[in-house]
């Protein structure tokens, strides 16, 4: 079979073209070759070939794509390290220590939290009440927000919920769910049995904890420098 092979990108051109489909080459003086002699000109590598410089082209890509993914992942990781006081799906903004009530206002406030009044300051830490809103699966009657005015820099977040009717071992329905919710998130926690149960899971600079007052449950964590 006869075919036409384009002068400039080598595609092999059968029927009356005049000008190569693939590079706009004018063919009406291009040569016309067998099949067999086509193959092996597009064989010869000092010939650009279209088709091979797009499968480079399309594996470099993919590299360029896959080595994009790796430093998403390793920036994702590095932010995830880099936040403290923060767990995803719990409702709890990334607090720091040291941060003062306007910058943990702002976090808060980011976070989708809405301030109800305007802060209140004691002889050691100043706070902030916020409406009510789901945390932990569990919709809140109030959270309030503490930052210490000592040199450890120590800010606090606690959720305060209506509690349940107690039922079994002196836990209520809700107090259970919320260790669930928590343990999923924090791990193993740390009991202490005192008139109401006590949960707490420690980290190196702060912590989580959880109990009941028998009216409220509390659920929260701090960070301290």
């Amino acid at each position: 079979m006869a075919v036409k092979v384009c002068p400039e990108c080598r595609h092999e051109i059968t029927g009356r073209q005049k000008y190569c489909m693939f590079c706009g080459c004018d063919l009406r003086k291009a040569k016309t070759v067998t099949l067999p002699e086509a193959k092996d000109a597009k064989r010869d590598e000092n010939v650009w070939d279209p088709e091979e410089s797009y499968r480079r082209a399309s594996a470099t890509r993919k590299l360029l794509l896959v080595f994009g993914l790796a430093v998403l992942a390793v920036a994702c990781a590095v932010l995830i390290s880099s936040v403290r006081f923060s767990s995803p799906g719990t409702g709890i903004p990334a607090l720091r220590a040291g941060m003062s009530i306007e910058e943990a206002s702002r976090v808060m406030k980011d976070s989708g939290y809405v301030q109800d009044g305007m802060p209140s300051e004691s002889y050691d830490a100043v706070s902030q009440l916020y409406q009510s809103r789901e945390v932990y699966g569990y919709t809140t009657v109030y959270s309030i927000l503490q930052v210490g005015k000592g040199e450890d820099g120590e800010v606090s977040l606690a959720h305060y919920y209506q509690e349940d009717i107690v039922t079994v071992n002196g836990e209520s329905r809700k107090l259970r769910g919320l260790r669930k919710a928590m343990g999923s998130l924090y791990g193993d926690a740390e009991y202490e049995q005192g008139i109401y149960p006590y949960y707490w899971w420690p980290e190196e600079n702060g912590g989580h904890f959880l109990y009941s007052t028998g009216d409220l449950v509390i659920a929260g964590g701090w960070v301290h420098n």
